[in-house]
């Protein structure tokens, strides 16, 4: 008789590991419900290797440029036996052609040429990169409400519009020229507020050099 297979438990320590995920990345996936709770003992939690694939799962998703909320939602439909392949396959052709990240690439190039401390750099990346994710889910959110009788026609197996792909590309277009458009005003509204403080500083410097002399 053969006997059953073992199922390898590991510490999430391990798990962190084996995915490249942070454990607080895990964790915060937990508390989301993205991936089921450990099996614990006393205060030692375990993980398996269903965790594992789990968490696989979700990265794959993420790397399709969806948000932690579709992502939820798709793994709940999945578990419930449903068919994801269609949204799957929308998502696919609306966003396909993703970028590939050159221009921050080539911006971290420009600015240690600039003699920008590394430090400063990845500070500045992760402030950024935090940022645009709130807006992005935001937009993502929105847009994911104005499908809504779409959604459920794919969920029912029904067909629909022929312009969903066109008016979802429409959307997603018109929110990325919005968003550029505010961050070159800001843009230029905290460097006009900067330049003038600095005019303003080194007037004030100049004229209190003057009364001295």
């Amino acid at each position: 008789m053969t006997a059953p297979a073992r199922v390898e438990r590991m510490r999430i320590d391990d798990l962190a590991q084996r995915s490249g995920l942070p454990s607080g990345t895990i964790r915060f996936y937990q508390r989301e419900g993205l991936i089921s709770p450990p099996e614990r003992e006393g205060r030692v939690a375990y993980y398996s290797e269903e965790h594992l694939h789990r968490l696989e799962r979700v990265r794959a998703l993420q790397a399709q440029g969806l948000p932690l909320s579709v992502v939820g939602d798709l793994l709940a439909r999945d578990d419930a036996g449903e068919d994801i392949s269609a949204w799957l396959a929308l998502d696919s052709a609306v966003f396909g052609h993703r970028g590939n990240g050159q221009p921050i690439e080539e911006l971290r190039a420009r600015l240690l040429e600039w003699g920008v401390p590394k430090a400063r750099i990845a500070e500045g990346a992760e402030l950024l990169e935090r940022r645009l994710r709130e807006v992005a889910e935001a937009m993502a959110g929105i847009g994911w409400d104005i499908f809504a009788s779409e959604r459920e026609s794919i969920a029912a197996g029904r067909p629909v519009a022929d312009d969903v792909l066109a008016r979802f590309e429409h959307l997603r277009s018109l929110a990325q020229r919005i968003v550029a458009s505010v961050f070159r005003e800001l843009l230029d509204e905290a460097i006009r507020e900067r330049s003038e403080s600095f005019a303003e500083e080194t007037v004030a410097r100049r004229r209190s050099g003057g009364r001295r002399r």
